[in-house]
C-alpha cells in the first residue's frame, strides 16, 4: 500500500441538512489497478475542522462486493442535520497486514435542507 497518495473528493453541490446523502469512490493501487478490498477495514469520520468534535461516522458498503474496490459512503437523514457548513471527512484503509492509510479526504458542504 505504501506510496499512494490521499485522493481529494468535494461535493460540487451542498449537502442539505435533514436528507440522505452518499457517493461512490473506487480505490486503485499506484498502478491504476482496483484494489481487492476483501478482508480490508474501511472506515471515515467526518469532524469539525479543529478536530475537537466528531460529526458523525460514514456508513461503509460495498456495492459490488469487496473484490470490486468500490465503496458507498453515506450519511443517514439522522446525521446531516449535525452538519455545520463546512465539514472536514478522511477515509482511512487497513490492509490485511494491518497497514492503514488515509486514501481519501475532503470538505463536505451543508446547508439547510427545509423538506424533512
Amino acid at each position: 500500500m505504501a506510496g499512494v497518495s490521499a485522493a481529494t473528493f468535494n461535493p460540487s453541490e451542498p449537502i442539505k441538512r435533514g436528507q440522505d446523502w452518499s457517493f461512490e469512490a473506487t480505490f486503485r493501487d499506484p498502478a491504476g489497478a482496483i484494489l481487492n478490498l476483501t478482508g480490508w477495514t474501511v472506515e471515515g469520520q467526518v469532524w469539525d475542522l479543529d478536530r475537537t468534535g466528531k460529526i458523525a461516522d460514514l456508513g461503509v458498503t460495498f456495492p459490488a462486493g469487496p473484490s470490486a474496490g468500490r465503496v458507498k459512503f453515506a450519511l443517514t437523514k439522522l446525521q446531516t442535520p449535525a452538519l455545520l457548513d463546512e465539514t472536514y471527512f478522511d477515509v482511512a484503509l487497513t490492509d490485511t497486514n494491518a497497514t492503514k492509510e488515509y486514501y481519501l479526504k475532503g470538505i463536505l458542504p451543508a446547508e439547510e435542507g427545509y423538506t424533512r
